[in-house]
């Protein structure tokens, strides 16, 4: 017999400022059994929170941890050698004057934290725009 692949879930880069357990409370009374809380909604402490913790707020709902949406620091990442100014609203106030180089090494010792965190978490998922790596006309189709 086959294993059902599919469960309801929801992603979270398009729900604002909310916290790991607000996103995850409005998830469960949507009906989702699952959810992809994104980076930002992991951050706290050094860095990110500790993976013993977003393990425990999604098996206190009874949920699982569909992947990790990272789609904004990719999108700074691969776009900061531009010298783009559309990734501002996704970096810390401090981030903010680096050169287009140093934004870039910012944005990837960012996201190799990032990507530590989910292998812990045994994370498969992480979506991401590619940004302006391949050029303005790939990015948006022109």
């Amino acid at each position: 017999m086959a294993n059902v692949c599919y469960h309801p879930s929801i992603e979270g880069a398009q729900h604002g400022a909310k916290s790991l357990a607000d996103f995850l409370d409005y998830a469960k009374r949507s009906g989702a059994t699952g959810a992809q809380p994104s980076n930002y909604m992991l951050q706290g402490g050094n860095l990110f929170l500790p993976a013993k913790q977003i393990r425990e707020a999604f098996e206190s709902r009874a949920m699982s941890l569909d992947g990790i949406s990272a789609h904004c620091p990719f999108w700074v990442h691969t776009s900061a050698w531009t010298g783009t100014k559309t990734g501002h609203p996704f970096i810390p106030p401090e981030a903010q004057q680096l050169s287009p180089e140093k934004l870039e090494e910012w944005a990837e010792n960012y996201l190799l934290r990032l990507l530590d965190l989910a292998a812990e978490l045994n994370v498969k998922v992480v979506p991401m725009f590619w940004g302006v790596a391949f050029g303005w006309p790939q990015a948006f189709g022109l």
